[in-house]
């Protein structure tokens, strides 16, 4: 029963070590990330291009997404 305890003891030790390791690695790289993210993200944001006058007459919902997608340029 000790060794049992023993050995999940060990695992646990070995494995918050290591966890330690990658959370330093990750905070080394974590605002680098974050900002490419954010430029990403900025860079690629939907802009409308089209803008429909009489968008409220269509009823169909089909036709309504494939006109605001159109909007969009997609």
């Amino acid at each position: 029963m000790c060794l049992v305890s023993l050995a999940f003891d060990t695992i646990a030790f070995v494995s918050e070590v290591s966890s330690s390791l990658q959370d330093e690695a990750f905070v080394a790289v974590k605002d680098k990330a974050v900002g490419a993210v954010r430029d990403v993200k900025e860079e690629y944001k939907p802009q409308r291009r089209y803008k429909r006058h009489d968008a409220s007459s269509i009823t169909d919902e089909e036709t309504r997404v494939h006109s605001t997608l159109l909007e969009y340029g997609r």
